[in-house]
């Protein structure tokens, strides 16, 4: 994906044999190492950090949004239905892979999504 004067990356992270885990993340060219959004669909529940920041010191259950943060890059998560996070995804949605892309995509402000083919292969899953 591209804007205007920046790269952006979205990667999709589906692994494990004995335990799945999937997550998607939205990285930019010159800060591959930092997600500036991550969405963790299928993972352990997350350990906010100490600080001075809504949701400190909490633990949020999976699944959950990572936002980047300056002082704490993406160790702080959210609940999708927090009003930061906005990643509202009902549980009917959260089983469908091709669904919470477009959700994702959607969050991360990219256009045309509806350009391009979403197609599910049940075999991966």
């Amino acid at each position: 994906m591209k804007s205007s004067s920046f790269y952006f990356w979205v990667d999709i992270n589906r692994k494990g044999r004995k335990k799945l885990q999937c997550t998607f993340q939205l990285r930019e060219q010159q800060h591959k190492e930092s997600p500036l959004l991550r969405l963790d669909i299928i993972v352990q529940d997350h350990p906010n950090p100490p600080g001075y920041f809504p949701l400190a010191n909490q633990v949020i259950p999976c699944p959950h949004l990572h936002i980047a943060h300056p002082d704490y890059g993406d160790s702080i998560a959210y609940p999708l239905d927090d009003n930061y996070a906005k990643m509202y995804l009902t549980e009917e949605e959260l089983k469908e892979i091709t669904v919470i892309l477009r959700k994702f995509l959607e969050r991360c402000n990219v256009g045309n999504i509806n350009d391009y083919n979403y197609e599910y292969q049940a075999e991966l899953f």
